[in-house]
């Protein structure tokens, strides 16, 4: 990709088991986090803001029948990507202490990680060698 390039990231939460399960629905930086780790192994910052949240109630849940799927699409424009190599990946993760009174799956998941490269954008685009340069 290039820089300022801005793509869309697909989270898939299967339930891969064989009974039914009460899950968080998807909901960014309460749920789930993506995650970017540059080619020096620091965190690329997340530059939207954190959201403010109260404790999450019964409407939070949703029960996935074994082999089921949430799915929810991203744009990475919370993300300054400058070239280079980065590693992506995704965190699912639920906890206990909310106002939650349905039993429901605790704990945390990573997915794969996928390598994403950047390139530098390339400034000879924006002229044409066609046309004269300059104000004229």
């Amino acid at each position: 990709m290039v820089e300022g390039e801005i793509f869309n990231i697909e989270l898939v939460l299967k339930n891969a088991g064989s009974t039914p399960v009460n899950v968080w629905t998807l909901m960014e930086q309460i749920s789930y986090d993506i995650i970017f780790v540059d080619s020096n192994g620091s965190y690329v910052p997340y530059i939207c803001g954190v959201l403010q949240r109260e404790l999450l109630m019964d409407d939070a849940l949703i029960e996935l029948q074994p082999g089921e799927s949430l799915k929810i699409n991203q744009d990475t424009s919370c993300w300054a990507l400058p070239p280079g190599k980065y590693t992506l990946f995704a965190e699912y993760h639920t906890s206990d202490g909310e106002d939650i009174t349905k039993p429901y799956w605790i704990g945390q998941i990573s997915s794969n990680n996928v390598s994403i490269f950047v390139e530098p954008e390339n400034q000879s685009s924006f002229s044409d060698p066609g046309f004269p340069a300059g104000n004229g």
